[in-house]
Order: structure tokens, then sequence, then C-alpha cells
């Protein structure tokens, strides 16, 4: 069972994985989500309702992304986990199950459907099949797909997982009792049980980490502001990657610099995007400047010794031009 969420590699060029700050909507009572006939036994589609029986059980939501027919990993799940007496067992005693199901070839009830591409997105799905782990409020902490396993082997998984949850609790409820630097660290602590993937879901303590600890003396908020700039910036030059348009994406992240007012480590990385964009377009001589501006900055961080590959890589292109 491998964890999500690392950087996505296209076409040989840095692709930071993008997250989607949306909210889910809440169904109205005109659009009561109803749950197919389909759906297995304990499990539900209804999202607000699977929240309200996980507050009144004081239990956790395992939610399931699938497309179902036509997926083999989906379906690898469904028959070697999900439906197994061991899996059926146990993880209903710490979730409430909720299938979300994303079919390529039948049309789902239209409440349902509007309530699923919104989980989609909230959620920011890219992958199936997708267990995402959250608590009964809806938050996230843990997400995992699915490699070849047995009930046995995933149930250790999910368990790990669930006790993650538990630490994080924990650590932010000791956070309450603490002030300045000892309540940024234990805050830091609680936020470290869940994956960074879900980090934004967390404004709440990074806001906090940041109050009781000014001087960011472990660096935790700057680091959280790169994964920010990662997040927001991806997501806006994805497009034009996908559709080519390299030309026009180092106007993008200029105007994302300028509006974020984007510093330090976050700013190397923004300046990154553009280095790849330039590259894209064949303009070196470019390359080479904004490159420079990265390491102007901070030449031993992560970012720059990306920076530094940039150059190399300009400089072996030169010699090869000139050796032409």
């Amino acid at each position: 069972m491998n964890h999500l969420f690392s950087p996505v590699r296209k076409n040989g060029k840095l692709l930071v994985g993008l997250m989607v700050a949306l909210m889910a909507g809440h169904a109205s009572a005109q659009e009561k989500v109803e749950t197919p006939s389909a759906v297995r036994d304990g499990w539900v589609t209804d999202f607000e309702a699977a929240k309200k029986t996980a507050e009144k059980e004081g239990k956790d939501l395992l939610l399931e992304f699938t497309r179902a027919k036509g997926c083999g990993w989906c379906i690898k799940l469904e028959n070697e986990v999900l439906t197994q007496d061991a899996f059926k067992q146990q993880v209903p005693k710490n979730y409430v199950l909720v299938k979300l199901e994303y079919p390529r070839d039948q049309e789902l009830p239209e409440a349902l459907k509007k309530q699923n591409e919104k989980l989609l997105d909230f959620y920011h799905v890219r992958t199936f099949p997708l267990l995402v782990l959250c608590d009964a409020n809806g938050r996230p902490y843990a997400g995992s797909s699915y490699k070849n396993s047995d009930a046995e082997g995933y149930l250790k998984h999910l368990a790990e997982l669930h006790q993650r949850r538990i630490d994080r609790d924990q650590a932010l409820a000791a956070a309450e009792n603490l002030e300045g630097e000892e309540k940024a660290r234990m805050l830091e602590k609680g936020l470290s049980q869940v994956s960074r993937y879900y980090h934004h879901h967390y404004r709440d303590v990074i806001d906090a980490i940041a109050k009781a600890d000014p001087s960011d003396a472990c660096g935790f908020i700057a680091n959280i502001k790169v994964g920010e700039v990662k997040t927001n910036l991806g997501k806006l030059v994805r497009p034009f990657y996908e559709e080519r348009k390299f030309d026009e994406i180092p106007a993008v992240v200029d105007g994302f610099i300028k509006e974020n007012k984007i510093e330090g480590e976050a700013l190397q990385v923004a300046l990154l995007y553009k280095t790849q964009a330039l590259y894209s377009s064949g303009k070196y001589d470019e390359v080479g400047k904004v490159a420079d501006e990265v390491l102007a900055i901070n030449d031993a961080s992560r970012a720059a010794r990306f920076a530094k590959m940039i150059k190399k890589r300009i400089e072996r292109l030169s010699e090869k031009e000139g050796e032409e």
C-alpha cells in the first residue's frame, strides 16, 4: 500500500501535485442523495448523512473513490479487501463507509453525481481507487491507493493510519495548554500525523503555529508556504503545460508571485516553474537568468539544487552548439 501525493513527472518536467481549496457543498433537502441498490452492504453514498452518523457513533469516515467497473485496481481492491469477511467485521467498528463512484458507462442520479464531483475536487482525487480517511467532520488525515495485498495486510495498514488520527488529536489537545514555542512544537507534532497532501485543510492549525512562534524557529511555516506554492501555482500552470502554451507561463508565475507576495524558498520554487516553461520554449538565455535569481535568494536550498542542475544543462547545450 503506497501513499500518494508525491510530485508528478510529465514530459520530463517536474509538475507538482495541485490541491483544490474548494469547499464541498451541502446537499439541500431537495437534493437528497439516494443510495443506489447496487451499493454493497454496510456502505452508504450520502456524504452528509455519513458525517452525522460518524459524529453520533464516534467514528471516522472511510471514503472510497472508485470507478468500479472498467478499473482493474478498483476491482482488485473490492475483491481482495473490501468484500472480505475480515474487512467487513473489523473496519466498520472505527469507520462509517462511504462509496463514491465515478462510472464511465452509466449516469448517476443528478444529486449523487453533483455530490461526488464536489467531493472529487474537495479531496483532490486524481487516481482510482483511492481511500481517504477523515474525522467525523470530513477533515482528511490520510489517503491510500491500492496495490497487491490481502485483507489482513490492508487492515494493518488502515489501523496504522487510524492511529495517526488518534495521535493527531492528542497532540492538538495537548497544545491547548501550552504557550509560545512549546505550543508551536506540539501543534507541529499533531500536524505531522497528517499527510502533507491534506495540510491545506488545517489552516487553523497552521495559523496557530505562526502565532505561537512568529520567528518560525524550526522553519515549519516556511515549509508550509513552499507546499502552498507548489499546490496553488501548480494548479494555475498545469492547463498551460497540458496545452503546451509554455510562452504564457512566465507571466502567470510573475502575477502569482506579485499577488501573493511570495518570499524566501517559496519564491525560489515559484521561479522554478518559470525556468521550466522557458526551457520548454527554448529560451535558454532567459532560463539562466531566472536560475541566477533563484540562487541569489539562497544557494543552499533544495530549490537551488534544481536551479544549479538547470544551469548545467544549459551549459552543456551551449557547448554542443559551439562544437557544431
